[in-house]
């Protein structure tokens, strides 16, 4: 009964905004929306052909070249500026580069309520107000809410319940495993999938009934020969085109991860691996599709 009731009074119709109209993302319905996403602490150094840490610089300057391109909608931070040590320094100056960087949509994270408290500021006095903010935000947070298999994750929980009631929109993610840390049949592992992000959802509700939440699952393959990770993996585009299904089928506005690849380099490889996930997330209607 308590998942049916947030299920029938969470907001459907959610729209997350640029600072400029043209930037705006309707998730209403099966309208798709790309962007960046990730948290590389490397980077390819084009300079050098080699890779180096991730810095704010890099952040700072992805979200300017997101600024440019045209099929690109919105900006999720894809590196880690691991030239900052400090938590709190680390989540807002990725915040402040990001916004910085471009009037897209921008989505983040934080790793503290508090530090959610400070982004929160730092949108109010852009947008002008706080309620100048909440009329049209345009800064979310990715909350990855859950432990799988089936445990709530206490320290992101208290960050989405800082999120909502500072009024920002949030993602509500969920990373199973599949032959890890969940099922390992593509059935078993889309379950406990939507019963772990429909707990976030719940959970979100509980705090706020309007709260602007995210659907997010985003179920990964493991390779059950190493144990590593099969992103790029046909299984995987098929893992993730049923979860866009479920939530769909519920009429949730969702995102999903897409556009991962197995190939340690950007060739042949890995450009068909990418455009598989990443249209087969689209063709089943995904609102926001990232990385």
């Amino acid at each position: 009964d308590v998942v049916a009731d947030a299920l029938a009074t969470l907001p459907r119709d959610i729209i997350l905004h640029g600072r400029a109209p043209e930037h705006h993302l309707d998730l209403r319905g099966t309208r798709v929306h790309v962007g960046t996403g990730g948290a590389s602490p490397q980077i390819v150094d084009i300079e050098t052909g080699g890779y180096r840490e991730a810095c704010l610089r890099d952040i700072h300057d992805a979200a300017r070249l997101v600024e440019h391109l045209p099929h690109i909608h919105f900006f999720a931070r894809p590196m880690v500026a691991c030239d900052i040590k400090e938590a709190r320094a680390l989540d807002l100056n990725t915040a402040f580069a990001c916004l910085s960087g471009t009037t897209k949509h921008v989505i983040t994270s934080a790793s503290d309520p508090e530090h959610v408290h400070d982004i929160a500021a730092m949108c109010f006095d852009i947008a002008g107000s706080r309620a100048a903010f909440e009329a049209a935000p345009f800064l979310s947070l990715n909350i990855n809410h859950v432990v799988p298999p089936l445990r709530y994750a206490p320290d992101a929980c208290a960050v989405m319940a800082a999120a909502i009631e500072a009024g920002l929109p949030v993602m509500v993610n969920t990373f199973g495993q599949m032959g890890a840390s969940s099922p390992v049949t593509m059935a078993g592992c889309l379950a406990q999938t939507h019963a772990e992000t429909l707990a976030g959802l719940v959970y979100a509700w509980a705090v706020n009934p309007a709260a602007r939440v995210i659907y997010g699952p985003r179920p990964m393959i493991t390779d059950l020969r190493s144990g590593g990770m099969a992103g790029g993996s046909g299984e995987q585009a098929l893992l993730t085109a049923a979860a866009v299904q479920i939530a769909r089928a519920s009429g949730l506005p969702c995102s999903t991860i897409a556009g991962a690849t197995d190939s340690k380099a950007a060739d042949a490889q890995s450009g068909a691996e990418k455009a598989l996930c990443v249209s087969m997330a689209a063709q089943a209607g995904c609102n926001l599709i990232t990385q």
